[in-house]
């Protein structure tokens, strides 16, 4: 989409950078490319339609595009994990695994193994009992 300026001034240095095509030394067009924005369809009630009608001082585009950019924020930050947050969260599992390790020392046990084997049994229908070591 493009927007196009007609003028009669040659002087163009107050005009932010865009294309100039100067058809004589009097008239100058200036075209600058908009950014493309899509198109979406928001159904409200006749109702409230016509109430949006009787407020005209409202861009009820404007309106819905910052009330849909607000939301966006929102959801963004909500899901954003805070990564600082996370190392606190694994120093203290690991002074926590430190603890229980000096209090009761090394275990052999693989976790991953037990939640093999007892996956096997629930979906072949093996016996429960674990094979001994």
């Amino acid at each position: 989409m493009f927007k196009i300026r007609i003028t009669d001034a040659m002087d163009t240095s107050a005009w932010p950078s865009g294309r100039f095509i100067c058809v004589s030394t009097i008239r100058c067009i200036y075209i600058r490319s908009l950014p493309l924005l899509a198109v979406i369809t928001v159904r409200v009630p006749d109702r409230l339609k016509r109430e949006m009608r009787k407020v005209k001082s409202v861009n009820w585009s404007s309106l819905l595009r910052d009330a849909i950019q607000a939301r966006i924020e929102l959801e963004r930050r909500a899901t954003a994990r805070d990564w600082e947050r996370v190392r606190e969260a694994g120093i203290r599992a690991d002074a926590i695994y430190r603890e229980m390790a000096s209090r009761y020392g090394y275990i052999d046990f693989n976790s991953a193994e037990t939640i093999r084997y007892w996956r096997e049994v629930r979906s072949r229908g093996m016996s429960p009992t674990p094979p001994s070591r």
